[in-house]
């Protein structure tokens, strides 16, 4: 399967992340690629939460008028069985043109809605799949824009 990220997706991530190490008085460390997470939240040696990071071109209200935030449903899958082996959380982040803003889940991961969604620039069937949709009102506005 092809990986679209690029070097420049990347560093932009990881200032993501740097900020919400900031804020949450933590280290974020980056998983392999083959990871269905992101990134782990550590304090020392300890795995405090399971982090995904997506980036949005939209303001969350707009994202709330199309339905709420949309995720790959088998991460969602992926991310809910880890969590609950691990009794560790898990954050979706999203980072949108005015903010960037969290969600967390433990037990419960169900979505609010199911769609079918995806891009279709790039002529790759693999980039339309099954999407878990949350509220936007589920997600706690961190401050200061990305």
């Amino acid at each position: 399967m092809p990986r679209y990220e690029t070097r420049e997706d990347l560093a932009t991530e990881r200032g993501i992340a740097d900020q919400l190490a900031l804020t949450w008085q933590c280290r974020l460390e980056k998983l392999n690629p083959t990871s269905p997470i992101d990134y782990c939240a550590m304090r020392g040696r300890r795995v405090v939460a399971w982090v995904e990071i997506k980036r949005r071109s939209k303001p969350m209200h707009e994202i709330a008028s199309l339905g709420g935030v949309m995720v790959n449903l088998e991460k969602i899958k992926a991310v809910s069985d880890i969590s609950q082996i691990t009794g560790i959380p898990f954050l979706l982040v999203i980072s949108t043109s005015d903010g960037i803003y969290a969600s967390k889940f433990q037990d419960d991961f169900t979505p609010d809605d199911l769609t079918l969604c995806g891009r279709k620039d790039r002529n790759d069937p693999n980039d339309i799949e099954a999407c878990a949709v949350y509220r936007a009102d589920r997600f706690k506005a961190l401050g200061g824009k990305p």
